[in-house]
C-alpha cells in the first residue's frame, strides 16, 4: 500500500516525486517507458521561457514566472545545467512593431523583466540578426537547460529519499474500491490512497480509466524545424 502513486516519469512526474520525497510518505512512480523523461521531456526546445507570452491573469502566466525563478534554486540544489542566455523579441517593420509593443505590455503585466534595447546593441551581441530588424525587446530571464538531465536529477534525488520507481509499467486499468485506488499494469497491481496523473500527452488516456467524463483533450503537435 502506497500513499501516492504518480503515473508518468517525465519532468513533471519526476519533479512531483522530488517534492513528495521531502515528506514521510510512501510514493510510487509508474513509468511505461524504460527510462525517465523518454517522452516530450527529452524532445522539447529546452527553453525556460521568461513568462512574457501567457495571457495576463491566467494560471499559466503565474506559474511560468514562478517556474523560471525556480530554476535558479534548482541549479544550486541539484547541480543541473543552466545557461542564462536571455532572448530577443524582434520586429521587422511597423506592423510587427505593433505586435512587439503588445508583447512588451503583456510582459509588464506578467511581472517579467522586458525592455527595448538599441539596434546597435542587439547587433553587437548577436551579429547574425537580420539587418531588416527595426525594433528589439530583450528578455534577460530566459534560460536554457537540458530537460532530460533535470528530470533525472529530480528522480535520482527522489529515489535516494525513498521514492520507488517502477519502469516498463504501462497502466491499463484503475479502479477505486472504497477509499483505495488499484492501479493495474501489464504485470502487476498497485494500491494507493491517492493518484497523481503526470502522463503528459497521455494524461487524457489515464484520466479516462477512472473518470466518467474527461473535461479536456490532449492534442500533441510536432514542431516544424527548418
Amino acid at each position: 500500500m502506497h500513499d501516492v502513486i504518480i503515473i508518468g516519469a517525465g519532468i513533471t512526474g519526476s519533479a512531483i516525486a522530488f517534492e513528495l520525497s521531502k515528506y514521510q510518505m510512501s510514493v510510487l512512480v509508474l513509468e511505461k517507458e524504460n527510462d525517465v523523461g523518454s517522452g516530450a521531456t527529452m524532445a522539447n526546445s529546452a527553453i525556460i521561457h521568461s513568462g512574457h507570452d501567457p495571457k495576463p491573469g491566467t494560471l499559466k502566466a503565474k506559474l511560468n514566472l514562478l517556474g523560471n525563478a525556480l530554476y535558479d534554486d534548482l541549479e544550486n540544489d541539484l547541480q543541473i545545467p543552466l545557461l542564462r542566455t536571455g532572448a530577443y523579441l524582434v520586429a521587422h517593420g511597423e506592423a510587427e512593431e505593433k505586435k512587439l509593443e503588445e508583447l512588451k505590455k503583456r510582459a509588464d503585466l506578467n511581472g517579467v523583466e522586458a525592455f527595448y534595447i538599441p539596434l546597435e546593441e542587439a547587433f553587437k551581441k548577436e551579429p547574425q540578426l537580420s539587418k531588416t530588424i527595426t525594433k528589439v525587446v530583450s528578455l534577460p530571464t530566459t534560460k536554457v537547460t537540458f530537460p532530460w538531465e533535470v528530470a533525472l536529477a529530480f528522480m535520482e534525488t527522489a529515489v535516494v529519499n525513498g521514492v520507488q520507481l517502477e519502469k516498463n509499467q504501462s497502466v491499463k486499468a484503475i479502479e477505486k474500491i472504497k477509499d483505495i485506488f488499484e492501479v493495474t499494469t501489464e504485470t502487476a497491481t498497485f494500491k494507493s490512497r491517492y493518484i497523481i496523473n503526470a502522463a503528459g500527452v497521455y494524461a487524457e488516456t489515464i484520466a479516462s480509466l477512472i473518470e466518467t467524463v474527461v473535461p479536456y483533450q490532449t492534442k500533441p503537435e510536432k514542431a516544424n524545424i527548418l
